[in-house]
């Protein structure tokens, strides 16, 4: 089964006003994401943001990820707050999951704890919990 997020062109810093980050802060959960049957990543150690009126999302550091399941996209986007994003596919033997994580390699200065750490699309995974419980956000 494959699924997608559409594509969005990437804009250069200077494209784009800067604004206030969102708040970064650190998650007190458990977070979990299943990939074909198995956990492809599991931390305590993640952050979260909430921005605005947007779902939070989470930001797992990378020693907690197995990256054998990630495939660089050819994508990217940029936000003022946090940095350019670069995206990565999720692939397995018989599924693939395109542009379903990201990583600010290198973010503005106001995110840089954020750097390295991968965030899943929780509409675009098989299975993501938060303390144990399913994230059942829906595109």
């Amino acid at each position: 089964m494959m699924k997608s997020v559409a594509t969005q062109s990437a804009a250069t810093r200077s494209d784009r006003p800067s604004r206030v980050p969102p708040g970064i802060n650190r998650c007190p959960f458990r977070l979990e994401v299943q990939f074909n049957g198995r956990t492809v990543a599991d931390t305590r150690r993640g952050f979260r943001i909430v921005d605005g009126h947007d779902e939070p999302t989470y930001y797992i550091p990378p020693e907690d990820v197995d990256h054998r399941v990630l495939s660089q996209a050819y994508r990217s986007s940029y936000d003022p707050g946090l940095g350019r994003a670069t995206f990565y596919d999720v692939v397995g033997s018989n599924q693939r999951w395109d542009s379903a994580a990201w990583v600010y390699d290198d973010p503005e200065e106001s995110a840089a704890k954020l750097s390295g750490y991968v965030a899943f699309d929780p509409r675009l995974v098989d299975e993501y919990r938060i303390d144990g419980d399913i994230d059942d956000r829906i595109a």
